[in-house]
């Protein structure tokens, strides 16, 4: 919105200086003169005024329409005033310039009110009603002390009647701007309008005045000018108030408010309230009429009786939305965004009362975690809109294939929970279990292509040893994991189950405070040359001897990290440790790359490569030094690895594929993926001797690899047979027990560069 600053202060300026004079002034040619000038200067404001509101947007623009319209009304009327002398415009109620002061006050009420809406500090009701409040009192005491005595004295009733709308108009005008200055921005251009609502309480104080005995001389010529100057300088006021810059905050609109009987408003109300019907007790002692007073007070009463009315309409509306907002928030709270299935809260909440009920009449209740098999390809292969409408219409067919008293749930992600308040036995449970596995397998059509959805589902039952909801959800969900290990559908929770989930908790929490307490160490053993026995690398291994639970096998522990998260922490602890074990040996001599095997989670995780390579910068490690070994499953699905593997291949990281031959890999990913070396898995490599399928898989691994360009290392040589095979297959590096046994670094420093020796001369275990 564009203002014209200088434009609109000299505008205004000048009709405050126009209308003082025409007040001092008394020579009625110069008054003429002077008020001309100062009609012009009104009707260009109002112009601009009307220019500016067409800037501004659409809903901003109405209060400044009605003050340009006021402005213009405003120049008019004086016109009007100044062709009449005082008694005659007090005396004609219907004349022109009466007409045209009703006009204009109503022009400018329209306007603070439409900036008080803009505002947001009221609704129209409570706004129309609190301002007809606050106008009946000075209406009241005008009526009573002025108007019906200048009527007794001769005055034309409807001009008193005239009078009193304007007096009851300047009363409304003060009471909006009122609720401008309370609770508005203080700005200059809302200084300009209590200003104008200044001048016009001015003229309804000097209309008073010349009611109460007008002279006929120059003073009532006089008082005829200040009239018509307040006027005319209210006006003005308010078209310099539409052209003030500041008058774009003012109009900025607000949030809404709820009801707004406020502390101040209620005093003020009350105190008009109270006041009226004062009047009725010391209306025989002083100015005015009881029979008027109680008129009065009737309608202030009602009108107060309606405000009353619409806070307790307000209040009711509040109080149903507020309700209603309660009832959407619980049922957000307890229902499921994408299914609108049950969610965890509730189900864990219905659960608990389930318990609690079986306690009392000695049943039993059972909970079915249920969990869609391979749904994460259905989102990484058509994205995550497709997956949430596979779960919507797997929502569905469960909930048509719901009996009874049963709860259906979604738990979260793929998983769903069914809850069975009551069952009689083992067996049922496990039949319910079917029942929903064949409700939820289908085939879905996504994108023209066919996907078929299965689901695995573990069942656990409530007995004297489980009693908490938190318990039994964990027991079907460990059920669930080995029906997908076991590929059956439906595993009841059993014993041994339970022995494994807690022997897993056990391990997890003994490993996060391995992790946190150091209690971690690594085992080092060598990749040598066939050719030389010389030791070409090393594989860095981790091992954790827990005081509590023992020696545990890393293959173990490192399934339970990958699951609960620890693989991060001990990934890093790994990689750190092999790092300086490498700036270690080169400082005395020793150059020995080190291999450092690392799972999918790691890679995937945001700013690896940027941590690993800033662990490297630490110790001057040269990239080449290190090979990072997946295992071929990991491989398998690195769709999501490639950016992040190619990202380490031209940094110089080596990547080496582990345990290659287990059947997760495919050729066509073997040509897209960035490899640098081929470990055969030590299953094939100890089997070669006396199984030909074996021996020919090993040595089509190994001519492969030489096609394909990449280095080969054969896992798990433990005979001079299987060394000399190897060898004759073109084998070229291997480790195994043939070669050594993980050890620590100082046996890697002893034997580095001896030539390998027979099974039973191994270098010394590592403890």
């Amino acid at each position: 919105m564009r203002v014209h600053n200088r434009s609109s202060s000299g505008v205004g300026a000048a009709t405050v200086a126009v209308c003082t004079a025409v007040v001092l002034l008394g020579a009625p040619r110069a008054r003429w003169l002077i008020a001309l000038a100062a009609m012009g200067l009104s009707v260009l404001g109002a112009a601009v005024a009307w220019r500016r509101a067409q800037s501004v947007p659409t809903g901003e623009a109405g209060p400044w329409r009605m003050f340009a319209v006021g402005g213009l009304v405003s120049a008019l009327a004086n016109s009007v005033w100044l062709s009449s002398d005082l008694p005659t415009y007090l005396d004609q109620a219907a004349s022109p310039a009466n007409l045209l002061e009703l006009g204009i006050h109503a022009c400018f009420i329209a306007g603070m009110y439409a900036l008080v809406r803009l505002r947001a500090y009221g609704r129209q009701v409570e706004l129309l009603v609190d301002g007809a409040l606050a106008a009946s009192v000075p209406a009241t005491l005008a009526w009573e002390w002025v108007v019906q005595p200048a009527v007794e004295r001769g005055l034309n009733p409807a001009a008193a009647v005239n009078t009193l709308l304007l007096l009851a108009a300047a009363a409304m005008m003060l009471w909006l701007t009122g609720i401008l200055v309370v609770q508005g921005r203080s700005c200059a251009s809302l200084w300009l309008i209590v200003a104008a609502t200044t001048g016009f309480v001015v003229q309804g104080v000097l209309m008073v005045v010349a009611l109460r005995g007008a002279p006929a001389d120059a003073g009532g010529a006089g008082l005829a000018g200040a009239i018509g100057a307040s006027t005319l300088v209210g006006g003005a006021l308010a078209v310099g108030a539409a052209l003030h810059p500041s008058a774009v905050a003012l109009t900025r609109p607000l949030d809404p408010q709820g009801p707004s009987l406020t502390t101040r408003r209620m005093l003020v109300l009350g105190a008009c309230l109270s006041s009226i019907p004062l009047g009725l007790v010391i209306g025989p002692w002083g100015p005015g009429d009881r029979y008027h007073y109680g008129l009065f007070t009737v309608l202030a009463l009602a009108l107060g009786g309606v405000r009353i009315l619409d806070v307790l309409s307000q209040r009711d509306a509040a109080i149903g939305r507020h309700e209603e907002a309660q009832r959407t928030l619980a049922q957000q709270a307890t229902t499921d965004r994408v299914t609108g299935l049950p969610n965890r809260p509730h189900l864990e909440a219905a659960l608990e009362s389930a318990l609690a009920d079986r306690a009392v009449d000695g049943g039993r209740c059972a909970v079915l975690f249920m969990d869609l098999d391979d749904f994460k390809l259905v989102n990484d292969s058509f994205g995550h809109e497709a997956g949430d409408r596979v779960l919507v219409a797997v929502a569905e067919r469960l909930l048509a294939a719901r009996q009874g008293d049963e709860v259906v749930a979604r738990f979260g992600g793929d998983e769903f929970v069914v809850l069975v308040p009551r069952v009689d036995g083992a067996e049922r449970a496990v039949d319910v279990g079917r029942r929903y596995v064949s409700a939820t397998s289908a085939i879905e059509t996504l994108a023209g292509i066919e996907v078929r959805v299965h689901a695995s589902v573990g069942v656990a039952l409530s007995s004297d040893a489980v009693t908490t909801s938190s318990s039994m959800i964990a027991d079907a969900d460990a059920a669930m994991y080995r029906a997908k290990r076991a590929a059956e559908r439906v595993v009841l929770f059993n014993d041994d189950l339970r022995t494994a989930a807690i022997h897993r908790l056990q391990v997890e929490q003994g490993l996060r405070r391995a992790i946190e307490e150091g209690a971690l160490s690594t085992a080092y053993q060598p990749v040598v040359d066939l050719d030389t026995g010389i030791v070409q690398s090393v594989e860095v291994l981790v091992r954790w001897d827990d005081p509590r639970l023992g020696p545990q096998d890393p293959v173990a522990f490192v399934g339970v990290a990958e699951g609960s998260g620890l693989i991060h922490p001990l990934g890093e602890f790994v990689l750190e440790t092999a790092c300086r074990q490498w700036r270690e040996w080169a400082d005395g001599g020793l150059v020995l790359p080190v291999n450092v095997n690392v799972s999918a989670r790691e890679l995937v995780r945001a700013g690896y490569v940027r941590d690993l390579l800033a662990i490297m910068r630490r110790v001057d490690m040269p990239p080449d030094q290190l090979t990072l070994e997946l295992t071929e499953r990991d491989a398998a699905d690195a769709e999501t690895l490639v950016e992040v593997l190619l990202t380490l291949r031209t940094a110089g990281v080596r990547i080496a594929v582990d345990d290659f031959g287990t059947g997760y890999f495919s050729l066509v990913q073997l040509r897209q993926i960035p490899i640098d070396v081929l470990k055969v898995d030590r299953a094939f490599v100890t089997d070669m001797m006396d199984d030909p399928a074996a021996d020919a898989i090993v040595e089509a691994c190994i001519r492969m690899a030489a096609g394909l360009g990449l280095h080969v290392v054969a896992e798990g040589v433990e005979t001079a047979e299987q060394r000399r095979r190897l060898g004759e297959m073109g084998c070229r590096h291997a480790q195994g027990f043939a070669f050594g046994r993980p050890t620590s670094p100082a046996g890697i420093r002893r034997h580095a560069g001896v030539v390998a020796r027979p099974a039973d001369e191994l270098l010394e275990p590592s403890p």
